[in-house]
């Protein structure tokens, strides 16, 4: 590829002693003006979807096409993309223009020098600027990064394509500026098919044009691309909050048919205050620009709704009732990250158990609602699931504020009569579906102590034995054994 530059007029500063810098510094540290990694296009764009971008490109010519229904308008307003034109166009003094995947300028840009205005006022010229803009974007996609290329004109031009869950909406550009060492960036040119300097006027227009130095384009391309990255992560962010508003409607629709299942006595458990809770939670990291964290726990809320809406779960694996555990902790540790740490141990023997649907959520649930968030203090909760030699263990504890004697003993009427407080009805449906299963194969024992927590114990044993099934109920004296140390024993 023949390259046609103009002769080289120094620019009043010292640009020999600037540029003598400039080549000794990439010297020494080859990509040492190399946009910063983290910021690199590899964050939104992985090497997969770059390769398939690529191949259907190869393929067939023109395949960055402008797909209208999802057009950078769909991601950047016009006011946005005029106000981050004008910013970056005077402070760096670039022309700046975004584009569409064709290449064709969206809107007239900012900072237009004369020369560049003249060649896009002509056919011929804003075809070979389109051109010139689609080499960019593929220079680009190639390498996985931000791409500092001579375009047509032969003027340095900077490339940020904007890709968003691997299609390609447009980019951002700028250029319209000469290096005083061209060849630094030679080894991405767009074709050179016009020499614009045989007209004298272009020539004079040309002349005109300001110099920049290797380090003042190179600081520019990275600011390009933080740029690039807030168009993108402000896209992902309104998608998030439209995935928001949905699930909104799937969690009312989901509540009208939760109304007409036989489980509603049950999964009415899940208060309807914690749900949209979880959705003020994402709200707010939202406004709080949390993107990141807003995500898990929009995943870990679908991942919640999903068991819910299981048409048939009479019972269900340990595993499977383990996971919704693990959601439900991770997001109450993101609403309460001060107050809660938590700790699952899931034994791979048992996780093919079968147990009643719901049945430890609900004892997970108390655990935070009566112990942990009750507590003035901080707090834990575990949750250990093991294969013994005569059947499951399951224990359920927490560091809270666990209950008095009394309190206990209303606990035991209620399990045993269905009389007393509602606050565990949760407690006793969980009980009496293990019991109606496994009949007296089943145990549950309940350790507690005021002001220092709550340990549950499940066991299903393989076969009946002289072992006393049935509900066991313990206050821990305080004169005794701290609970935490409790915790650790098994009966």
């Amino acid at each position: 590829m023949n390259l046609i530059y103009p002769p080289f007029t120094a620019p009043a500063e010292d640009s020999a002693a600037t540029h003598s810098s400039d080549q000794e510094a990439n010297n020494a540290e080859p990509g040492f003006f190399r946009p910063n990694r983290d910021y690199a296009l590899r964050k939104v764009i992985t090497k997969e979807v770059q390769d398939q971008l690529q191949e259907a490109n190869n393929a067939e010519p023109g395949f960055f096409r402008p797909n209208r229904d999802y057009a950078l308008r769909k991601v950047i307003t016009k006011e946005v993309q005029d106000q981050l034109q004008e910013a970056f166009a005077y402070a760096t003094g670039f022309g700046v223009v975004f584009i569409d995947p064709d290449g064709a300028h969206i809107g007239p840009g900012s900072n237009f020098c004369e020369f560049c205005q003249k060649i896009n006022c002509t056919e011929r010229g804003r075809e070979l600027c389109y051109e010139s803009n689609r080499c960019g974007v593929n220079f680009a996609i190639e390498s996985g990064e931000t791409t500092i290329y001579i375009c047509h004109a032969n003027l340095v031009s900077i490339s940020v394509p904007i890709i968003v869950e691997g299609e390609y909406l447009g980019a951002m550009t700028a250029g319209q500026v000469k290096t005083e060492n061209p060849s630094l960036y030679a080894a991405k040119s767009a074709p050179s098919r016009v020499d614009w300097l045989q007209d004298p006027e272009m020539a004079t227009l040309y002349e005109r044009l300001p110099y920049m130095t290797a380090k003042q384009i190179e600081a520019s391309a990275v600011a390009m691309e933080k740029i690039a990255q807030f168009v993108m992560e402000s896209y992902q962010k309104l998608q998030l909050e439209k995935d928001l508003r949905r699930m909104e409607s799937d969690l009312r629709l989901a509540e009208e048919e939760l109304n007409r299942t036989r489980y509603y006595s049950l999964v009415s458990q899940v208060r309807p205050h914690f749900l949209f809770n979880v959705l003020n939670t994402i709200s707010h990291l939202l406004v709080l620009d949390e993107i990141d964290k807003a995500q898990l726990v929009l995943k870990d809320f679908a991942q919640l709704l999903r068991y819910q809406l299981r048409q048939n779960h009479d019972l269900v694996s340990l595993e499977e009732e383990a996971d919704y555990i693990i959601s439900y902790l991770q997001i109450q540790g993101v609403r309460f990250e001060d107050k809660l740490t938590y700790d699952l141990d899931l034994d791979p023997a048992c996780k093919d158990y079968q147990i009643p649907f719901f049945s430890l959520q609900t004892l997970v649930d108390n655990a935070m609602e009566h112990g942990i968030l009750a507590h003035s203090q901080s707090g834990r909760i575990e949750l250990v699931c093991r294969q013994e030699s005569d059947g499951l263990f399951i224990s359920i504890s927490d560091t809270g504020q666990g209950m008095s004697q009394e309190k206990l003993t209303q606990l035991e009427k209620l399990i045993n009569t269905g009389h007393g407080s509602n606050q565990h009805v949760g407690l006793r449906n969980s009980y009496l579906r293990f019991k109606s299963i496994y009949k007296d194969r089943f145990s549950m024992r309940i350790c507690s102590k005021e002001n220092c927590g709550t340990r549950i114990e499940l066991r299903v044993r393989d076969e009946a034995d002289n072992i006393s099934s049935g509900l066991t109920i313990r206050h821990i004296d305080p004169r005794q054994v701290e609970l935490k140390e409790l915790l650790v024993d098994s009966y």
